[in-house]
């Protein structure tokens, strides 16, 4: 049942406040409690002397959910230790704010020097330097040629045919000089900061001397 705060009791809080450090103010304003709340009809400040925390458990904190009004913080460091999700417009100093995923692209070039690139010829390993999720791969050669390559991966170590992660769905030209696939079909797409990257030939290119394969991956 809601009860209205009278004034002695609102004068012994505050003291209570005021002797552990923690300032209450209110203007013109009565504070309701019940069971689950404390709702002011006025302008209501809550400050401390020190750090201050508010922690709601396992449950989650909601704030200005029925108003939806602004929430300004002052000039401090704002930190969040774990994952941010905006439904609404991010700003900054007024202009919206892109933080859309960034993606990076990582590809080897193979070049035959003038004769068809060899068969299980592979590329020097190579390292990712962020995590990220492989979203698509891209083929590109100097002829119209067939030709397919596999990758291998590892962390912080020289992968070997035993690391694969490309699945079913390889870089591949089949008569063509481009081409590029988002499917994935059965690939590890998952990409840690420091794994080491091989592309390696899976059979003898035909008519190819040079290609480039590529990976785009969104960064975390």
């Amino acid at each position: 049942m809601n009860r209205k705060l009278n004034p002695l009791t609102f004068l012994v809080l505050l003291v209570i406040g005021l002797g552990s450090g923690l300032a209450l103010s209110i203007v013109y304003a009565s504070l309701t409690f019940n069971a689950t709340s404390i709702t002011s009809d006025g302008i209501l400040s809550l400050t401390g002397a020190g750090s201050s925390t508010i922690d709601v458990g396992v449950g989650t904190l909601s704030i200005q959910t029925t108003n939806n009004g602004p929430i300004t913080t002052g000039n401090g460091l704002f930190t969040i230790g774990g994952a941010l999700n905006a439904s609404g417009t991010i700003t900054q100093n007024g202009t919206p704010v892109n933080i859309s995923t960034t993606t990076a692209s990582i590809g080897v070039s193979f070049d035959g020097g003038g004769a068809v690139i060899a068969s299980n010829a592979s590329s020097s390993p190579f390292q990712i330097p962020y995590a990220g999720t492989v979203r698509r791969w891209w083929m590109t050669s100097d002829l119209s040629c067939t030709a397919s390559f596999d990758v291998w991966k590892a962390n912080k170590a020289i992968p070997t045919n035993a690391n694969r992660i490309a699945g079913t769905d390889v870089p591949t030209l089949t008569s063509q000089q481009i081409s590029s696939s988002s499917a994935l079909t059965g690939w590890t797409t998952s990409l840690s900061a420091g794994d080491v990257l091989m592309i390696v030939a899976t059979s003898t290119p035909s008519v190819c001397q040079k290609a480039t394969i590529g990976i785009d991956y969104s960064k975390l």
